[in-house]
């Protein structure tokens, strides 16, 4: 694990921003540096356990809940709250091709964060967990 950089009084624990990072954020406009994923399940997911584990992820991978803040030539990493809202969205729809294209062919604001995104798609008693992931926090 990282160790923080700054963790005093209210300072917002703060991490190094590696090479590779900088590296994919100057060029993003050339490369897309996000991680689309998506798992099918036969049957409903629990929402309230799924939920929980997103954010014991961001406890677990602080980086996953962490904004990227350019700072001249020291940009770093600076772990923010997020409520479950901002990591995990639910939708019933009857076209679920076009909601899971629809959602992993979006990007992460590495500025604002989160760094993970997910949404599940429910139709006809079946699921589609979407995930979508800043390469940059996985290096």
């Amino acid at each position: 694990m990282i160790s923080a950089v700054s963790q005093i009084g209210n300072k917002a624990e703060r991490f190094p921003a590696e090479i590779w990072d900088q590296m994919q954020f100057f060029f993003q406009e050339y490369n897309d540096h996000h991680l689309h994923a998506v798992i099918y399940f036969n049957n409903l997911l629990n929402q309230e356990s799924l939920k929980k584990a997103a954010l014991l992820s961001m406890d677990i991978v602080p980086l996953l809940g962490s904004r990227f803040v350019l700072n001249g030539f020291k940009p770093y990493w600076e772990r923010d709250h997020y409520d479950e809202n901002e990591i995990i969205s639910f939708i019933d729809t009857l076209n679920p091709d076009e909601e899971i294209s629809r959602f992993l062919t979006g990007l992460i604001n590495e500025l604002t964060g989160p760094q993970i995104m997910m949404r599940v798609v429910r139709c006809s008693g079946k699921e589609a967990l979407c995930i979508v992931m800043n390469h940059m926090v996985c290096d």
